[in-house]
C-alpha cells in the first residue's frame, strides 16, 4: 500500500513561481513505487484547489505522474485540524467529508 503525500505549492507570496517549480520537482523525484502524490495549489489570491485543479498547473507532461486517486478528487477542499477529518476534506453544503486519506 502507497502512502499518500499531499504536496501543498503555490500561494499568494511573490514566491508563487518558485513554490511551483519546487512542487515539479517534488513530484518528478519522488518515488511512485512508495508515494502516491496528492497536489494542492494554493492561488495568487489564496485560494486552495482540490488535487483535480492543481495538477492543471503542473507541465503538461507531469500530470501522468499522479496518481488517479489524487485526479479524482474534486469540489471545495480543505485541511482541517480536526483529526475526525484524516486528510484531504471536500466541503458540502458547509460539512465536510473525508476524501482523500493523507499520511
Amino acid at each position: 500500500m502507497k502512502t499518500n503525500v499531499g504536496v501543498i505549492f503555490g500561494g499568494r507570496s511573490g514566491e508563487h513561481d518558485i513554490s511551483v517549480r519546487s512542487a515539479k520537482s517534488v513530484v518528478e523525484q519522488i518515488d511512485r513505487e512508495k508515494y502516491a502524490v496528492f497536489p494542492i495549489a494554493i492561488t495568487n489570491v489564496g485560494r486552495w484547489l482540490n488535487p483535480s485543479e492543481s495538477i492543471g498547473l503542473l507541465p503538461e507532461a507531469m500530470r501522468s505522474l499522479i496518481d488517479g486517486e489524487a485526479a479524482g478528487v474534486t469540489g471545495d477542499v480543505a485541511l482541517i485540524g480536526d483529526t475526525g477529518f484524516r486528510g484531504l476534506t471536500v466541503m458540502d453544503s458547509g460539512y465536510g467529508r473525508s476524501s482523500a486519506r493523507l499520511d
